[in-house]
């Protein structure tokens, strides 16, 4: 299959980028927290090549851990143990509809696009969680052929694509894509022309406009 033909389809992936092994060491070990773990773990949903190095990186930690001299436990730690087993848990919620035509998301993230869309310029966001400090994750739907306004970042960014396809410079992101940015980069992406764009994103802090147009519309989006 070419890759004009996956960035045209719809709910289909072959992620061509993918997160960095130490990103995804951090995964596998729990070090990577947050918006942050959201977004890679959505990128793994559909991706079977990052998902078995996860899986590899825990297995060798398992061994690891298997290798280790065993601890002592507190004369209370059984007795905690079975109070929890015994505790009943509440009910689970359902899970949320995955939106027509993304690919799979995390059922915090399908529950988090039912939420009011803030509009402007041919793009909306949805904020799914915030963090400490300035760290937020949302969801960016762009019109095709439109665009995020110029802008720089105050901080690192995550971004994986649930749907469609956006350019960045030369550079093409298709569905299930992975792309990470630190505080350096200054661009303007927009959505292919062959149809609606929808991302989700994980950064550390917000946007930084370079021109009137990103400080008009960064604050519609709540993202400036």
């Amino acid at each position: 299959m070419s890759r004009d033909t996956v960035l045209t389809g719809v709910g289909r992936a072959d992620p061509q980028r993918h997160p960095s092994e130490a990103r995804l060491l951090d995964y596998a070990c729990g070090s990577l927290a947050g918006s942050a773990r959201l977004v890679v773990g959505a990128h793994l949903l559909t991706c079977p090549a990052c998902s078995r190095a996860v899986g590899e990186f825990e297995r060798v930690g398992g061994d690891w851990l298997e290798a280790l001299d065993p601890a002592l436990m507190s004369p209370e730690a059984l007795p905690l143990a079975l109070a929890r087993i015994d505790r009943p848990s509440p009910p689970a919620a359902p899970a949320a509809p995955r939106p027509e035509g993304w690919l799979p998301v995390p059922d915090a993230v399908a529950r988090a696009s039912l939420g009011r869309r803030r509009r402007a310029a041919g793009a909306w966001i949805v904020p799914v969680s915030r963090g400490p400090g300035a760290e937020r994750c949302y969801l960016l739907g762009m019109s095709a052929g439109r665009g995020a306004p110029a802008h720089g970042h105050r901080a690192g960014e995550m971004t994986v694509v649930l749907r469609g396809a956006f350019c960045d410079g030369d550079e093409v992101y298709g569905p299930g894509d992975f792309c990470e940015h630190d505080g350096s980069i200054k661009h303007a992406p927009r959505a292919t022309a062959t149809g609606d764009c929808v991302c989700l994103i994980h950064t550390d802090g917000p946007l930084a406009a370079v021109d009137w147009v990103g400080r008009l519309v960064f604050p519609l989006l709540g993202v400036g």
